[in-house]
Order: structure tokens, then C-alpha cells, then sequence
């Protein structure tokens, strides 16, 4: 006797975000020496949280996971550093040239009045710059942190610092060379302003930051989410590629709780890799 199998509804948002739409750019930002922010039309990532991503693909080379810095006006904003054969090819778009998106896609950060504290490094600043303006949308109290390498790889500085004069609350940058800023990391400062108190932490950069900050943020009771990595293929969940612990980073991320990252006892020590095997970090 046959069966009849069950039809399960279609979700149309979900389709909607995962067909690849193919957009032109339309404006371009060189940021630093190695990165640009490129800027397209798109209206599904009119409400998009800060922390998601877009799978970008670029026409004959591949398609990449990139964190949205900047959504607002009909206009949606990914920042790319070129350290690969795929993000190098990216960086190289001018305006005119032609991408595919799909998304917007993932867990981003929660959005919530009180005091905050935002801790990045290198190119990890990048959807936190998106979400420091979400933050001072809802008059949360912002305090922002940024650590880089050196002077030369510094980005969103200048536009921080403005924001700094107005409502944001404050700005602290370090450079490890000490070229800019404070001499040392983004670390180092956050360590010493965290005990002031905060209802909530935020970090995204180099998963030994993110460690660091998540055992201090332990050790004060104070909550965090972090914007993490994952080796992203499909980005919806299916290849199984972005595992982390037992969360798939693409869809039960790319942004976790304290609580979560903790069950990941690997971040900041290991990541899968292309071939899916663990590797260490280093």
C-alpha cells in the first residue's frame, strides 16, 4: 500500500533570501591600504540585524560569506579585506561592476537599551560598526573599542571619532606597534574599563580576542555575544561545513551568547577547515 507523504509549506522568505540577486555597485570606499567597503541597492537588507551576513558572489571566482557594515536607505554595505584569491578579486570592484547576494542571513546581535561595550579587532570591527549606530538609534549608552595591528590597517576610525563628539560615549583604539592609539590591544583596554560595569558586551575579531574577552566576561557575570567564523559553503545550514561544536555558525549564528560559546570549548584554540578536519589555530 503507498503512503502519501507529507507537504510541508514552503517558507517564501526563506526562498526569497537564498535566490541569488544579481546587483550592480554602486559606490565604493577605499578604507585602508588592503580593504574597501562596497555599497548595493537591495531592499531585503533594509531590516537586517547587525551580525548578519551575505553570501556575495563574485562572477568566476566563488561565493563568500561577508558581514553586513552598513544597511540603511536601500543601500546595503559589505567591508573586505583582500587576503585571499577571492577577497582580492572583490577588492578590485569599482563601482558599476556587477556581484550576486543572498541573504540577509544568520543570528545577528541583540539589539538592546542599557550600557554597552563593543570590542573589536582588525577586520572583525566591520559589523560592529553596523551596530554601534543601531545601538545609539535606541539611545543605549555605547562605549567602543578597536584594536588593529598598526596605523596603516586602521578602518572606521575617523567616522568613531565623530560619533564620539555626539552621542556616542566613548572611543578607545589601540595598535600593537603604537602607531595609533594606545600601544597594544583591543584587549588590554577593554580589560581595564569593564570592571566600570556593563549590561552587555559585544566582540568580533580574532577568536584569541573573542576568548579572552569571554573568559573575563565570566569572571565578571557581565553577558556577551560574539560574532564567530565558520567555513561557510552553503550558507543555510545543509553542508554542514561551518560546524562548531554542535551549532552550524550559518544558521544558528554567526553571533552567539556567552552561554554557547562556552559549550564551544574549541574557539579561540581550533576551526574547521576547508576539509572539514579541525585545525589549530595559530
Amino acid at each position: 500500500m503507498w503512503r502519501r507523504l507529507s507537504v510541508y509549506p514552503i517558507d517564501e522568505e526563506f526562498l526569497e533570501k537564498h535566490r541569488r540577486r544579481v546587483t550592480s555597485i554602486a559606490r565604493r570606499v577605499d578604507e585602508c591600504i588592503d580593504t574597501v567597503s562596497l555599497y548595493v541597492p537591495d531592499r531585503l537588507s533594509i531590516d537586517s540585524t547587525p551580525g548578519q551576513f551575505l553570501m556575495v558572489w563574485i562572477p568566476g571566482v566563488d561565493e563568500i560569506p561577508l558581514s553586513i557594515s552598513y544597511a540603511d536607505g536601500g543601500m546595503v554595505g559589505v567591508t573586505v579585506r583582500g587576503i585571499g584569491e577571492a577577497t582580492r578579486r572583490l577588492c578590485s570592484f569599482q563601482p558599476g561592476d556587477r556581484i550576486g547576494i543572498r541573504g540577509p542571513l544568520g543570528r545577528g546581535f541583540t539589539v538592546r537599551k542599557g550600557r554597552s561595550l563593543i570590542v573589536g579587532g582588525g577586520i572583525g570591527v566591520a559589523p560592529l560598526r553596523y551596530l554601534v549606530y543601531r545601538l545609539l538609534d535606541i539611545d543605549a549608552e555605547v562605549y567602543v573599542v578597536f584594536g588593529f595591528s598598526d596605523k596603516l590597517h586602521t578602518i572606521f576610525v575617523e567616522e568613531m571619532e565623530r560619533l564620539s563628539s555626539g552621542k556616542l560615549i566613548e572611543f578607545h583604539i589601540a595598535t600593537e606597534d603604537g602607531s595609533y592609539g594606545f600601544k597594544g590591544t583591543a584587549y588590554d583596554i577593554a580589560s581595564s574599563i569593564i570592571r566600570e560595569g556593563f549590561d552587555m558586551v559585544y566582540v568580533c575579531g580574532p577568536e584569541a580576542l573573542i576568548r579572552k574577552i569571554l573568559l573575563l566576561c565570566v569572571e565578571w557575570g557581565i553577558p556577551m555575544e560574539a560574532s564567530i567564523e565558520g567555513y561557510m559553503k552553503c550558507g543555510m545550514g545543509i553542508c554542514g561545513s561551518c560546524v562548531r561544536g554542535v551549532y552550524r555558525v550559518c544558521r544558528d549564528g554567526p553571533v552567539f551568547d556567552r552561554d554557547k560559546l562556552m559549550e564551544m570549548e574549541e574557539i579561540g584554540l581550533r576551526r574547521r577547515g576547508a576539509s572539514g578536519i579541525m585545525e589549530p589555530l595559530i
